[in-house]
């Protein structure tokens, strides 16, 4: 009895060696692993009331990393007075993309957004995916432990914006002669209307977008649309 005793009591030890070894080699063949496995093991030892409060301190944090300062408010809101800018913001992020830019005071996720603005959920997701394809809003991303969701904090990428209105403006130019050919807009619609006398005819002087009457492209209605007048084209201000 004793001897067997003895032969089982080796034999765990050899098994415990073998397993430690074995632990080892894979520590030193993938450390990051062994890290990773860790690192879940104390997650799942947090009670999830801490898990809670941490994923709201990082939530916070990100608010204030990405909130935008009094005067940087008042030139975005400046920037969306302008009619060219409006309408072309419009044209990417649908209607309600002058409303959701003009609330990004700070990071929001976008049932904050909705919220804000009585607006769908639905609705809102469709128009920050529009306006990230522009690169005029970035997100990040965080998953829930316990459900497996993830949930989205935006924010307003403030430097791009204005590049992007340059950008924009630049392309809505129209060919005009230089013996001073008349041309027409709609001044509801905005620049993206402009054609000439020939093509205002063919169109029965209406817009194609809303129907409405074109106007005559006189000096009072280029300074109110935000465009100037040269020789040789007719160019929309910065």
């Amino acid at each position: 009895m004793v001897k067997k005793s003895k032969s089982r009591i080796s034999q765990k030890k050899k098994t415990q060696s073998k397993k430690i070894i074995k632990k080892v080699k894979a520590a030193i063949a993938n450390p990051t692993k062994i890290k990773a496995k860790e690192k879940k093991k104390v997650e799942k030892k947090l009670p999830a009331k801490k898990v809670a409060k941490v994923k709201e301190k990082k939530e916070e944090i990100q608010k204030t990393l990405y909130m935008l300062t009094a005067e940087e408010m008042k030139q975005i809101n400046e920037l969306l007075t302008r009619p060219i800018v409006r309408q072309t913001l419009i044209d990417v992020g649908g209607e309600n993309a002058l409303a959701i830019i003009r609330n990004f005071d700070r990071a929001l996720s976008d049932e904050e957004i909705a919220k804000r603005l009585k607006l769908k959920i639905s609705d809102v997701r469709a128009t920050l995916n529009s306006l990230h394809s522009e690169g005029l809003v970035m997100y990040d991303r965080y998953k829930d432990n316990e459900t497996g969701w993830y949930s989205y904090s935006w924010w307003l990428n403030k430097e791009r914006i204005f590049k992007w209105v340059e950008e924009k403006t630049k392309k809505f130019s129209v060919a005009a002669s230089s013996n001073g050919s008349e041309h027409y807009v709609c001044p509801f619609c905005g620049v993206s209307t402009i054609v000439d006398f020939s093509n205002a005819m063919d169109k029965n002087f209406r817009c194609d977008i809303c129907g409405k009457p074109l106007e005559y492209l006189d000096e009072e209605l280029m300074q109110k649309l935000g465009i100037v007048e040269t020789k040789t084209f007719v160019r929309v201000l910065k």
